[in-house]
């Protein structure tokens, strides 16, 4: 068996999508499981490694908050914003069906 040896436990990059950040341990941990399983005509096919480093990878890799945000935002504050803003774009909706010509049918 292939012992993977990397020297960071955690870093943080950078993507286009946010900063992440990966516990490579835990990576490490679980791709050692998901290879133990596997035979060795699987540990030979292209398509099954793929598959079991980018399942390691993506369920021990989290996303950091943004700094974004003020200190004084938290989550009861985002879901009230969530719920208006759907309350909002309802109304909004309603509001533009209404002034739609009906149909002669």
């Amino acid at each position: 068996m292939v012992k993977l040896v990397l020297a960071p436990t955690s870093r943080t990059f950078l993507s286009k999508k946010g900063s992440f950040c990966c516990d490579w341990d835990a990576f490490i941990t679980e791709l050692d499981l998901r290879t133990a399983t596997m035979t060795a005509t699987d540990k030979t096919s292209y398509q099954l490694c793929t598959k079991a480093l980018r399942e390691a990878y993506r369920n021990n890799t989290y996303r950091l908050s943004s700094d974004s945000a003020p200190y004084w935002w938290n989550n009861e504050i985002h879901k009230n914003r969530r719920e208006c803003t759907a309350a909002r774009r309802l109304l909004k909706r309603m509001y533009t069906q209404r002034r739609k010509p009906q149909d002669p049918r």
